[in-house]
């Protein structure tokens, strides 16, 4: 593999990629699909059992995370549809 000047290979640039692909594909998923996309990852990135507590809590860290910035991203105005 070839070095960068920035000491990234390419297999580090694939990989970033694909993890922007997946987060792009996610941004209109629904609640339990994100849940489980977050499963896999942390049992496949992160190297955790399923169902240990380590597990849990990464799946929960992520869910907690992505509800908090969620709260603080400002939420559109109200459309009024005025009736006759």
């Amino acid at each position: 593999m070839l070095l960068q000047k920035d000491g990234m290979n390419s297999q580090h640039l694939r990989l970033a990629a694909l993890a922007l692909a997946a987060f792009t594909a996610t941004a209109c998923a629904t609640r339990e699909d994100r849940l489980a996309a977050w499963r896999d990852r942390c049992a496949t990135d992160f190297g955790l059992a399923r169902g240990s507590e380590a597990h849990g809590l990464c799946v929960m860290r992520h869910d907690l995370h992505r509800q908090q910035l969620l709260a603080q991203s400002p939420q559109p105005a109200p459309i009024i549809i005025p009736t006759r």
